[in-house]
């Protein structure tokens, strides 16, 4: 292996990266200022540099992700394990697509790069009707795409055809490997339980919600529907189980106090994060690459939404964006 191709060198690139980070003075002077104000201190910081607007925060957070993915291609030693990272992308991507068939509409200013499938090759895909150079998993979804189909169906079908090629992969004996498998199948459970969550808010039934759940989790997906029919005390008895029961119970009771879906998601995706965050000062291991490109999405995130309350001249506190 090459000296650019050794966890050293990844894990020592993405170390000299993380002073591009928000960090939290940033984010309380964005916090307490105006808009414009915000404007002005991620350029101080030189955040989301190659984008073309300054002042439109969707760009400058896509500029930092986008240069954040390429990163990680460049320098991952292991394209098997970080692709799975990057596969969302081209699931978001195959959607737009699928949505532009559909309604007839040009979608590509939506499609965004850094997926495993470059855009280039995903129009020339769809304009020829031929997938074959798509994963699989995911190129069976696209082979069985029926337009007839709600939207929330057809995502629900791409969602899943993203994460069964993900657990697919990561089969692979090349692709094995605990921390990255742990994330992953921690991450279908938390996802499976949010579905529900929604369900039971719009008063769906087990019918409705089961095209939505996701296969292949650590949790049972019968297990998790038979929640629909419980009160909210059993409901979350029911949902609250493995690994993180705690955090999951302590989540949903404060859901169903304050009914803020977000913060609930928001906690979701900390559980996560911090599996992979525990293997942060491995200078050995895929830990401190992946867990450079999760907080760099999950920074945009955050901001996308901090900047949306700005604009609507609302208030959410550094708390409840999950920034300590």
């Amino acid at each position: 292996m090459s000296e650019e191709r050794s966890y050293p060198y990844a894990v020592s690139r993405v170390k000299a990266n993380e002073s591009s980070f928000v960090n939290l003075t940033t984010w309380n002077r964005m916090y307490e200022g105006s808009l414009d104000d915000c404007y002005h201190l991620l350029s101080d910081i030189n955040y989301g540099h190659e984008a073309k607007d300054k002042n439109n925060i969707d760009e400058l957070t896509q500029a930092s992700v986008n240069s954040a993915r390429e990163l990680i291609n460049e320098i991952t030693p292991n394209s098997g394990l970080t692709n799975l990272f990057l596969y969302k992308v081209d699931g978001h991507n195959i959607k737009a697509l699928l949505k532009g068939l559909i309604q007839h509409e040009d979608v590509e200013s939506i499609l965004l790069p850094g997926g495993t499938i470059t855009i280039d090759q995903l129009n020339e895909a769809f304009e020829n009707d031929n997938y074959e150079n798509f994963p699989p998993i995911i190129q069976k979804a696209v082979d069985d795409f029926d337009p007839d189909q709600s939207a929330l169906q057809i995502s629900a079908s791409i969602d899943n055809s993203v994460y069964k090629q993900i657990i697919s992969d990561l089969r692979e004996k090349h692709n094995k490997n605990d921390l990255v498998e742990h994330y992953f199948l921690t991450k279908i459970d938390l996802t499976n339980i949010l579905t529900v969550l929604r369900a039971y808010n719009l008063g769906w039934d087990r019918n409705q919600t089961r095209d939505l759940m996701v296969p292949g989790g650590n949790l049972r997906v019968s297990d998790l529907l038979d929640a629909l029919d419980k009160n909210k005390e059993q409901l979350i008895e029911a949902l609250a189980q493995g690994e993180f029961k705690s955090e999951i119970s302590s989540s949903l009771s404060n859901f169903f106090e304050t009914e803020n879906f977000f913060k609930t998601e928001i906690d979701f995706s900390n559980i996560a994060f911090n599996i992979i965050h525990e293997s942060y000062t491995d200078s050995f291991g895929i830990g401190p690459i992946i867990n450079y490109l999760l907080v760099k999405e999950h920074e945009a995130e955050l901001l996308r939404v901090l900047f949306a309350y700005k604009r609507s001249n609302k208030q959410i506190s550094l708390s409840e964006l999950g920034i300590k």
